[in-house]
C-alpha cells in the first residue's frame, strides 16, 4: 500500500510535534504557538532521532501553522521575542538574534532557517541521468564499497545505529563514482536524503536523478523522504524540485557546540 498525500502530511506533522512538545494540529492551525520543550520528548516515537542537549530552541512551520519551542530556562526570553510573531515573522533576523545571543551564553549555536523538501505520491519520476552516466541503487551493505570521506553530505555525518542507512544511490562514469546519495531513517517513517556530486560533474541532473531514485525507494516502504537545504543553496533547491519534491516545512534550531564539533549529526538535520 502506498502513502496518500494526507498520510504524508500527517507523518510530517507528527514528527514536528514530537520534536517541539506540541500537537500535530498546531501545524495546520494558521497560528504560531509558543511551547515549552518537555524532557519526555526524547521518548516520542515520531520525532527524528537526533541528539538532544538542553537548553535548546526550535522553530518549525509548515506554512499553515508553526511552533516556537524552547527549554524552560529560555522561555522568558523566547516568549518576549516571539510573543507577537506570526508565520512570516518566525525567522526575522531580530528575533533570531535574541535566541542566537542566548545560545551563545550557553555555548550553543543557532542554525537555519532550513527549507525541507518532501516527496509526495504521484510526483516522483526518476529521470535518466545525462549521457555517459549510470545511476545505480544499492542496499545499505554497498557502503563497504564507497570511499566515505569523499562524500561528506552523504555518508560522513550520517552513520548512526539509531538513524540507520536504508539505501544508497551511486552515479558512475567510466567506472568511477562521481555522485553519491544516502537514505537514512531519521524517524520510523521520515527518511532523509543526503546528496554529493563531484564538482566537475555538477549541472548534469545527477543530484535530481539520485534524489528521485531514493525518494521512490522510501515511498515504496511507506516512509516520507525529505531533503534539507540552507536558505542560500539554490542549486540544491533546484535539484529537489527537479526530482519532484515539494517544500514541506522550514525550521531553525540551536545546537550545543560540542554536538557540532563532534560531528554527531548533520547540520542539515
Amino acid at each position: 500500500m502506498s502513502l496518500s498525500r494526507r498520510q504524508v502530511r500527517e507523518i510530517i506533522h507528527e514528527a514536528l510535534a514530537g520534536e517541539t512538545s506540541s500537537l500535530p494540529a498546531h501545524f495546520t492551525s494558521g497560528k504560531v504557538h509558543i511551547n515549552t520543550l518537555q524532557p519526555d520528548r526524547v521518548a516520542n516515537r515520531h520525532r527524528r532521532r537526533f541528539d538532544i542537549a538542553d537548553p535548546t530552541f526550535q522553530a518549525s512551520t509548515t506554512g499553515e501553522g508553526g511552533v516556537i519551542a524552547a527549554s524552560p530556562d529560555w522561555m522568558d526570553a523566547v516568549s518576549t521575542a516571539y510573543g507577537d510573531a506570526d508565520r512570516d515573522a518566525m525567522f526575522e533576523p531580530g528575533r533570531m538574534a535574541v535566541v542566537a545571543e542566548l545560545a551563545k551564553k550557553h555555548d550553543a549555536i543557532m542554525f537555519g532557517p532550513f527549507l525541507r523538501f518532501v516527496a509526495v505520491p504521484d510526483r516522483i519520476a526518476v529521470p535518466d541521468p545525462a549521457s555517459g552516466y549510470d545511476l545505480r541503487v544499492h542496499d545499505p551493505s554497498f557502503i563497504s564499497q564507497v570511499e566515505i570521506d569523499d562524500w561528506p553530505h552523504t555518508f560522513r555525518r550520517r552513520r548512526s545505529q539509531i538513524r540507520p542507512l536504508k539505501g544508497i544511490a551511486i552515479i558512475v562514469k567510466n567506472g568511477t563514482h562521481v555522485g553519491a546519495a544516502s537514505l537514512t531513517a531519521d524517524a520510523e517513517r521520515l527518511w532523509q536524503i543526503g546528496i554529493d556530486v563531484a564538482e566537475e560533474h555538477r549541472g548534469q541532473g545527477l543530484a535530481a536523478a539520485m534524489t528521485a531514485a531514493l525518494a521512490a525507494e522510501a515511498l515504496a516502504n511507506e516512509a516520507v523522504p525529505y531533503y534539507g537545504t540552507t536558505a542560500s543553496n539554490i542549486p540544491s533547491m533546484r535539484a529537489a524540485l527537479s526530482a519532484g519534491l515539494r517544500p514541506g516545512w522550514v525550521d531553525a534550531f540551536t545546537l550545543h557546540r560540542s554536538m557540532v564539533v563532534s560531528g554527531s549529526l548533520s547540520l542539515r538535520r
